[in-house]
């Protein structure tokens, strides 16, 4: 599911949001735990994959368009975090880096 809206095999880009999904799904089994930081979360659209593995999700977003019941839980950008060095075990971003001009200020 995207953004709260089922997708079928009729959808538009159905097969490349389902693949995005598995691979999403399997990394992030692998690799995040703890505290998780979701930079760019928007719409949360992966915090069901992030809650099987973590203690706590905190979503951060620039974008201040109106959100629904998902609604990030802190405005900021991910090139100046407000937060204390160390506060997360792991910091994910999805479909984030592309939208940006300078996307090496967020991923140093």
């Amino acid at each position: 599911m995207i953004a709260g809206i089922r997708q079928t095999p009729f959808s538009v880009n159905w097969l490349v949001h389902r693949l995005a999904r598995q691979q999403i799904d399997s990394t992030v089994r692998a690799c995040a735990a703890g505290w998780i930081l979701d930079v760019g979360c928007g719409e949360r659209p992966y915090d069901d994959i992030l809650a099987q593995v973590s203690n706590a999700r905190v979503g951060l977003e620039v974008d201040r368009q109106r959100y629904g019941a998902n609604a990030p839980d802190v405005w900021g950008s991910g090139a100046f975090l407000p937060f204390a060095n160390e506060s997360f075990d792991t910091v994910v971003s999805f479909q984030v880096l592309e939208h940006l001009a300078q996307p090496h200020h967020v991923v140093h």
